[in-house]
């Protein structure tokens, strides 16, 4: 019998839900510049949904509620085959 090594990457997508108060006197396009100050904030730390709406906060926004998924309730999965090979 030989052995098999199997490489698979997967990629596993979770969804949250985040509610931020704008305020009224805060105008659309200042909302939206804030919302991509904290997407890009959080890329630089950890990522996620979690480290997001931390940004928001930090940049004044008020998060209401947000969901948390991870890692319980995965909405997707998928999985690719990369390599295959003998093993030794």
């Amino acid at each position: 019998m030989k052995k098999v090594e199997i490489k698979v990457e997967e990629v596993i997508c979770y969804e949250d839900q985040i509610v931020v108060i704008q305020p009224d006197y805060m105008l659309n396009t200042t909302f939206d510049n804030l919302i991509e100050k904290a997407k890009k904030n959080s890329k630089r730390v950890e990522g996620g949904a979690k480290e997001f709406a931390s940004c928001l906060r930090e940049l004044g926004l008020e998060v209401e509620s947000h969901t948390y998924s991870f890692p319980e309730s995965p909405r997707t999965s998928e999985f690719e085959l990369i390599d295959i090979r003998d093993k030794d």
